[in-house]
């Protein structure tokens, strides 16, 4: 679906939900979804995006400025990959005699044994390390806030997703986008205690907010900080 807004178009897809109000979302992609409560009327959820049409296409913008700002990495000798908030050098070696091409991390550099240089076996290498990784430092996260909940935890899952950093279910299961391990650990806490919040409240009406203002008081600008830096999130 689309609408005209002064000389260019918004496009967006519509999801109906169990919620009381519209949404609004855009994705690291920049795609748009309404989120909507079952039952609403096309009409009112055309007229809600016409109502923000100013802000969505000033928060496109944005993202595409900072999509722009973003270097890619060659995956060469020396560049440096983003890890826990922070960048490290990336050393690459070429040794014929290894069995298996090999990445480690000694808390101070990455160093990356190949038989021989391939930029994808790289790339390859970086994700499936991030994701061991990012399943270990999320797990002793949900230890540090566990006492907080009485809900307990049934299954935790490392996903691959463009459009969400975590997600609840009703039966307890947690899932986590692999590129949280690249951000700083407070936000990794943010995005984990947010879900968590799920366990107690499946929505994100007052008592949610006030559930995780409690656990963690300056929520919003860690969110800020992950809507805006987000999409640097990425190998």
């Amino acid at each position: 679906m689309e609408i005209h807004h002064n000389d260019q178009i918004i496009k967006f897809n519509i999801e109906y939900k169990k919620r009381k109000k519209i949404k609004i979302q855009i994705d690291q992609g920049r795609r748009i979804t309404v989120l909507a409560p079952k039952g609403t009327k096309e009409e009112q959820i055309i007229d809600s995006v016409k109502s923000k049409a100013t802000l969505i296409l000033e928060k496109l913008k944005s993202m595409e400025k900072k999509t722009k700002d973003i270097v890619e990495n060659k995956y060469e000798d020396g560049d440096k990959l983003l890890y826990l908030g922070k960048y490290y050098i990336m050393n690459i070696i070429m040794d014929n005699n290894i069995e298996k091409n090999m990445i480690d991390f000694n808390n101070e550099e990455f160093t990356i044994t190949l038989k021989a240089y391939d930029k994808d076996t790289i790339k390859k290498l970086v994700k499936r390390f991030y994701k061991k990784q990012c399943k270990k430092v999320i797990l002793k996260r949900i230890k540090e806030y566990d006492n907080h909940f009485n809900k307990k935890i049934k299954n935790i899952e490392i996903i691959e997703s463009k459009n969400k950093w975590g997600s609840c279910n009703t039966n307890g299961k947690l899932d986590f986008n692999w590129r949280l391990i690249m951000a700083p650990i407070e936000i990794i806490d943010y995005v984990v205690v947010h879900e968590m919040c799920h366990l107690a409240h499946m929505n994100h009406l007052k008592s949610f907010w006030r559930l995780l203002g409690k656990i963690i008081p300056d929520y919003k600008k860690r969110s800020e900080w992950l809507q805006y830096y987000g999409n640097r999130l990425n190998i």
